[in-house]
């Protein structure tokens, strides 16, 4: 699709204004997933196939079977309109997509495009925390230039890595103007203090319950007797485990590790097992 005659108010000259004070999670919401056109587009493709609901209402990251909130900085239109068409066995060739499915990739792409490009250029600055080291600072544009990072857009990180496995590098991203020669310098530095321990305990405890969760799933996973069992039905009994610790998306995560660390496929999309040719 042509998007030229698309209109992205991260094109326009006050963009970075528009964006000044907002979080990296707010602003893919209201630029991207909220945006006029993209909304039109979104509801015809989830009329057609329900399953993408979470792309359009959550910034789930299209695919048959994913769930991760991870979109490569340098994602394409043809990346999104295969993940967003159903690929049927045995067939030598794919299905054309939709129209309404090629129109809103090339329209997901062209907003997401036009994020990254406002903050690759400058004109708007990224602060987050390091999460190596615990302080926040500003990120030099450069990172939004990286092959083989993404951003989670449903906690506002920057991470290396484009797909479950991503780990993040800047964490709670918020976004601000650059600082003009006139502007003190100490009005937007960043203060270097250490992590508060406090802080420091929870982001230990909240690691512990998710790499606890995965040692949960594999030992299920692991044991033949178990019947694979529902995204959801885990999701209910992994939160009365650890209770208001393992947030949804920690449990995806770690779904996902137990799944390819066992190759426990079937767990992926458990359902009745088809019937043999010969039964």
């Amino acid at each position: 699709m042509d998007v030229s005659n698309s209109f992205s108010v991260l094109r326009a000259p006050n963009a970075a204004e528009r964006l000044n004070g907002l979080s990296l999670k707010e602003a893919f919401r209201i630029y991207v997933l909220d945006d006029s056109e993209i909304v039109a587009l979104g509801k015809r493709v989830v009329n057609a196939k329900t399953s993408h609901a979470a792309v359009f209402s959550d910034g789930m990251f299209p695919g048959p079977m994913t769930s991760h909130f991870f979109w490569p900085l340098d994602v394409a239109a043809k990346s999104l309109e295969f993940n967003l068409v159903d690929q049927p066995l045995g067939l030598d060739s794919l299905p054309n997509p939709p129209d309404a499915v090629i129109a809103v990739s090339a329209l997901l792409v062209d907003r997401f495009s036009a994020l990254r490009d406002i903050l690759a250029d400058g004109k708007i600055v990224a602060f987050g925390t390091f999460a190596q080291t615990g302080i926040e600072g500003p990120i030099g544009r450069h990172q939004w230039m990286r092959s083989g990072t993404s951003i989670d857009v449903s906690n506002g990180d920057l991470c290396e890595g484009q797909d479950h496995r991503a780990m993040p590098r800047w964490t709670g991203l918020s976004l601000r103007l650059p600082e003009t020669p006139n502007q003190p310098q100490n009005d937007i530095a960043p203060k270097v203090a250490e992590i508060p321990r406090k802080a420091q305990a929870q982001i230990q405890t909240k690691e512990k319950c998710r790499l606890d969760c995965v040692a949960w799933l594999e030992g299920m996973m692991s044991n033949p007797e178990i019947v694979p069992r529902s995204r959801d039905d885990l999701w209910a009994e992994a939160k009365s485990k650890w209770p208001n610790k393992l947030s949804n998306r920690a449990f995806l995560k770690a779904r996902d590790d137990a799944i390819a660390n066992k190759r426990a496929w079937a767990w992926k999309a458990p359902g009745p097992k088809p019937k043999s040719p010969q039964s």
